[in-house]
């Protein structure tokens, strides 16, 4: 079942609302969507945007670069990875997200020093959880 978020950062503004299953992911801002594959957990040594974070392989990067290369606050390549974090941040509201967008080729060999980080942003729920 897919969940609908706004944005709550500067970058996730350019990408506008988000909905997202484990299987999907749809930003307002770009034409299709992604397809997803959840493959991992990003360890400590990602950094503290992502350590933590569930990390999905997009089965269609090619496909959904080609449709959105060029736009403002896309990734200069294919996007490879799309990892999602819980974040609990004073202010915000419960079931917020970090989205992480990674362009390297091994998600295994990512660190804070290496190149392949297109962006994150904060999502927050649009609705409330459910009890």
């Amino acid at each position: 079942m897919a969940r609908d978020y706004v944005p709550a950062s500067r970058a996730s503004q350019t990408w506008g609302n988000l909905q997202l299953s484990e299987t999907r992911a749809r930003f307002a801002s770009f034409d299709g969507e992604l397809t997803l594959e959840a493959v991992g957990v990003m360890p400590a040594g990602a950094g503290e945007e992502l350590a933590g974070a569930q990390v999905y392989r997009v089965t269609n990067a090619d496909s959904f670069f080609d449709d959105n290369e060029g736009r403002n606050g896309f990734c200069s390549g294919p996007l490879r990875w799309l990892s999602v974090g819980r974040r609990s941040v004073a202010g915000v509201p419960e079931g917020a997200i970090w989205i992480g967008l990674l362009t390297i080729e091994d998600w295994h060999a990512y660190t804070p020093d290496v190149q392949g980080y297109c962006g994150g942003g904060l999502y927050v729920p649009l609705a409330p959880l459910a009890d």
